[in-house]
């Protein structure tokens, strides 16, 4: 919840301008801006290389369900729906069951599904193993989706631990994760996906300082950039590394 519609677009517009020489075929850039913002920022930078994303959904497209937002509104507008993000699950119990419709109902839209999954210290509470967490998440949020559709969502690790503590994870320990995650997601498909055609991301406290460390992994895929990506010059430098 930052930035207004001024500051977004403004925002946005840098980046544009900035990261223009970068190739599509070679990195693909989305900012997430808040609902509000997301028509603004739309009508500032469309038809560039930048694609936009939406924080959340409602469950359902339409109804009386005050102050939510339905698919059907940013349909045409918006690429990516960020979902699962550790925010929600923890401070608006997002379960994995609400996650699950709302993937459905993205990918109904032609929507990509940005599925968030990392351990909270809510669930570590109860012992239960971190990969344990993760296959959990996974497998509930993918609950009944074809193959498919599977294929249709990136997915992203961010462990609580990172996330705007300023502590990334070191990059041995995000490779094995993000391995695992691929895994598990072949897995679930019951292996009519291969694990290294499963997208993952990594974020949690990514900057320019690490951002190469990580980009530079097999397994990671792209970076899912939090405070980072409020400043320009930061998001604008990540972008370039990747690019390279």
């Amino acid at each position: 919840m930052n930035l207004t519609a001024d500051e977004s677009v403004s925002l946005a517009a840098n980046i544009l301008e900035q990261t223009n020489t970068i190739p599509e075929s070679d990195v693909c850039i989305s900012v997430f801006p808040a609902l509000p913002n997301i028509y603004p920022v739309y009508d500032a930078i469309n038809g560039g290389n930048i694609l936009i994303g939406a924080q959340n959904i409602h469950t359902e497209i339409s109804g009386s369900f005050t102050g939510e937002t339905s698919v059907a509104m940013l349909d045409g507008v918006c690429a990516y729906l960020l979902v699962g993000h550790s925010e929600r699950r923890a401070l608006f119990q997002e379960y994995n069951a609400n996650i699950n419709s709302k993937i459905a109902l993205a990918i109904d839209f032609n929507i990509r599904p940005v599925l968030c999954v990392g351990e909270l210290d809510y669930e570590d509470n109860h012992g239960a193993s971190p990969d344990s967490i993760l296959t959990s998440q996974l497998n509930e949020a993918l609950h009944g989706l074809p193959s498919s559709k599977i294929t249709e969502i990136l997915f992203a690790y961010e462990p609580l631990s990172a996330i705007g503590t300023g502590t990334p994870m070191s990059p041995e320990l995000v490779d094995r994760k993000l391995k695992f995650i691929k895994e598990t997601v072949a897995f679930k498909s019951g292996s009519t996906i291969a694990s290294k055609d499963v997208a993952v991301m990594y974020g949690g406290s990514v900057t320019p300082d690490n951002a190469t460390s990580y980009l530079g992994l097999k397994s990671v895929d792209g970076l899912l950039v939090g405070g980072a990506s409020l400043v320009a010059d930061s998001f604008i430098e990540i972008c370039h590394l990747a690019g390279n």
